[in-house]
């Protein structure tokens, strides 16, 4: 039965992804300059957020093509489309009440006599304070913007902020120390294609985790729209003879349209003076969702009607 067999890999993808949330989260917050060890649990609030949509896209992926027949009852359909709603729905609010403390992760992103490259510039550093490992001896920094050498020595500074760390020097200067943790930056950076993809997905929770918590309404109609985009890209199994193509190009419809929604997010302002005079006719980033997920429809139902099956059905 699909909504079971929904559920059950929704369950297993939501433990995968979860695992590899908490271990990623907890490594880039390895600090080898101090002793104390971070928890994995301390992030589990954050890790939650980001598993729901992750994990009932991929029950939704699995499940539909681990059938080999393209047409399927249209009461199982209805019923995995409802479980996906629900889980969206009562996931994202659940995770958007979980509260992460970020002031409580153990974290010194600096080395003692290392250098450390930050978008800033390079930053050296001598001697942590082995009590207060905010306390920072002997820093050399040298700004990306500086002529040459460009070097300025500063005796002591102090670190601040937590898991989003600045430095403050002697003369009343602030650094922001980004990458957050230089020491280990490149080995948790994804690659350019995969990190605009989760930077996309990750910008769809934070809306979704807002909406939750602030407007019932509007989180209900953007749940349904979300689900419905999710339950029309299956529509596209079956759209050629290889089913490896088939999952790619729902892959690549996703990644399209969060990369529409992200950018639709960002320029909301933008586009309302542009388009509507200021006065936009509701939600504009839902709206585009909307619109995105009825030209899939569309589009998809014209795959099913000239597709390899539709043809192989007319010549029998």
């Amino acid at each position: 039965m699909p909504l079971l067999k929904f559920i059950l890999l929704g369950l297993l993808s939501a433990f995968i992804f979860l695992a590899f949330a908490l271990i990623f989260s907890w490594g880039r917050w390895i600090s080898p300059s101090i002793e104390t060890a971070n928890s994995l649990l301390l992030f589990l609030p954050a890790a939650a957020g980001r598993i729901i949509l992750p994990s009932v896209t991929s029950g939704l992926l699995f499940t539909y093509f681990s059938y080999r027949n393209n047409r399927m009852n249209p009461a199982a359909v209805i019923l995995t489309a409802g479980a996906a709603f629900a889980v969206l729905f009562f996931g994202y609010r659940f995770t958007a009440a979980m509260t992460y403390n970020q002031d409580a992760v153990a974290f010194q992103p600096f080395n003692e006599r290392k250098l450390h490259s930050t978008d800033t510039g390079i930053i050296y550093t001598d001697r942590i304070d082995a009590e207060d490992s905010s306390a920072i001896d002997g820093i050399i920094v040298r700004k990306t913007d500086s002529d040459l050498p460009g070097f300025k020595y500063y005796e002591e500074g102090r670190l601040t902020g937590g898991a989003e760390p600045a430095l403050n020097l002697g003369d009343g200067r602030t650094i922001d120390v980004r990458p957050s943790n230089p020491v280990f930056n490149s080995t948790f950076s994804a690659e350019s294609l995969l990190s605009g993809f989760t930077a996309d997905i990750e910008l769809l929770n934070i809306v979704m985790k807002k909406s939750a918590v602030s407007d019932e309404i509007q989180y209900l109609v953007l749940t349904a729209v979300l689900t419905s985009f999710l339950m029309a890209c299956l529509l596209f199994r079956g759209a050629t003879v290889w089913p490896l193509l088939d999952f790619m190009i729902i892959l690549a419809l996703h990644r399209l349209v969060f990369y529409l929604f992200a950018f639709v997010s960002n320029e909301t302002d933008f586009i309302s003076e542009t388009l509507f005079g200021g006065t936009a006719p509701g939600n504009i980033p839902m709206l585009s969702l909307a619109a995105c997920t009825v030209l899939i429809v569309l589009f998809g139902m014209l795959s099913k009607a000239l597709g390899p099956n539709a043809r192989s059905r007319r010549t029998a």
